[in-house]
């Protein structure tokens, strides 16, 4: 995966998000129709989320951010400064979205890793994330992360991911699913393993 970086949503980015909102669209998905149909009113909609005015009921102030990949727009994020009663139920501190064409290519953990660091920038030292979970999904949990080293046990616990065996060390996961898991891991681990993280987070 290329690098990639986080850019305040700003007016020059129109032609690309324009781009983007049709791709959402043509799947039916109406999330950024607005662009589309009214670009002066949706950027009239950050301005105010940015500057946290004259917002309605259960909506607070929010940063928002792109993700590029050189001059290639990615995907979309955005930070909530605060919770209310309404988002400590549904939406949380953090929403994102990558674009239909650059799913399942680890975008979706690189925007998560990137607007955590912007969560702690404006002082967030917990943040909340939510989301839509149907009746008969599969929640499931990785014993690897933030696992340093330990002895690897067959496993057979009949998830959709299971790989069979729980593995020894989180380094020792496939590439993909460290990738996956980087912005799960805890503080202490980045901090306890500085070198295998910066290779981690350049790609090597």
């Amino acid at each position: 995966m290329e690098p990639v970086r986080l850019e305040r949503l700003r007016r020059r980015h129109t032609p690309a998000l324009v781009a983007m909102a049709q791709e959402f669209r043509d799947e039916g998905d109406p999330r950024l129709d607005l662009m589309l149909d009214d670009p002066e009113s949706y950027f009239a909609d950050v301005d105010r989320f940015e500057k946290g005015e004259d917002l309605g009921p259960n909506l607070v102030k929010q940063s928002q951010f792109l993700l590029f990949g050189g001059e290639r727009l990615l995907g979309a994020a955005r930070v909530r400064h605060r919770l209310n009663d309404k988002l400590q139920l549904d939406g949380g501190n953090i929403g994102y979205e990558i674009r239909p064409p650059e799913r399942g290519k680890g975008y979706g953990s690189a925007i998560l890793r990137l607007i955590l660091l912007e969560a702690r920038r404006i002082g967030l030292d917990r943040v909340l994330l939510t989301a839509a979970v149907a009746a008969d999904e599969e929640l499931s949990f990785d014993y690897l992360i933030n696992n340093p080293a330990g002895d690897s046990w067959p496993c057979a616990c009949g998830a959709r991911r299971c790989r069979g065996e729980t593995g020894s060390s989180f380094f020792t996961l496939p590439a993909a699913f460290q990738h996956e898991y980087r912005p799960l891991l805890a503080d202490w681990f980045v901090r306890r393993y500085p070198l295998e993280i910066e290779r981690l987070d350049s790609g090597d």
